[in-house]
């Protein structure tokens, strides 16, 4: 049994949505795996060799346990029976307490798959007679972390103050994908410096939310957090 699976439908989302939180919890002796669905082939940069070696190293930097790569098509993620039932071995096999995923408003439509995949495998997976050789098990909570829509849903924030400048540093790993200090913007969206720069100030908007510098926001899927104790639980 592990803490945390990211899933993140290309090399670089986990460090992109997550990686501030992830660094929060493999500091606290949290075990986090993070699990990419694609080699990330379509990418206009890079090779998948290259991004494997980025995303290795970008690993080394978060701290997590594992990081595996399930090999699915990149461009070509669907919600289908054979791509819900490879996550759905993965959760057996992990039994992760909680998953995250992205929201369903994506810019990109392998998240959005993923989104529904994540949802659909999630239920899936605690099915008895569902048959993969493996037992029954439902991940306790499952997660998604909101990308580039405006006014989402936002259900908590992680205030990741102190991690901001390393998840900054996980993210320079994938150097084939992102600006490159004293070089030229790569021609793509997430390859510009203004990406980068974006990226911090939605941090600092979610930290605004949350009474802290900088944070990363969540979306609960199921239920309202049960909370006995509000000045323990809500840190006052």
């Amino acid at each position: 049994m592990i803490d945390y699976l990211i899933l993140g439908a290309h090399p670089d989302d986990a460090e992109l949505f997550c990686g501030g939180s992830i660094l929060n919890w493999t500091k606290a002796g949290k075990s986090v795996v993070i699990a990419d669905m694609t080699l990330g082939e379509m990418g206009s940069n890079g090779t998948v060799e290259l991004r494997q070696f980025e995303a290795e190293n970008a690993a080394k930097i978060l701290g997590v346990k594992k990081r595996i790569n399930l090999e699915l098509p990149d461009g070509g993620l669907e919600d289908n029976n054979e791509q819900r039932l490879k996550l759905v071995r993965l959760y057996r096999d992990l039994k992760p307490k909680i998953v995250i995923a992205p929201c369903p408003d994506c810019r990109h439509p392998d998240h959005v798959a993923l989104h529904y995949l994540a949802k659909n495998a999630h239920f899936q997976s605690g099915m008895k007679k569902l048959d993969t050789a493996q037992q029954p098990y439902r991940p306790k909570q499952l997660l998604f972390h909101p990308e580039f829509h405006p006014n989402p849903k936002v259900d908590f924030v992680v205030d990741i103050s102190e991690t901001i400048e390393t998840k900054f540093q996980a993210i320079a790993a994938y150097s084939s994908q992102f600006f490159v200090k004293g070089e030229k913007d790569k021609g793509t969206f997430i390859g510009s410096e203004k990406f980068l720069i974006h990226q911090k100030g939605q941090a600092a908007y979610w930290g605004s939310l949350g009474g802290c510098l900088y944070a990363e926001a969540y979306q609960l899927y199921q239920g309202i957090p049960q909370i006995n104790n509000p000045s323990d639980q809500l840190g006052l």
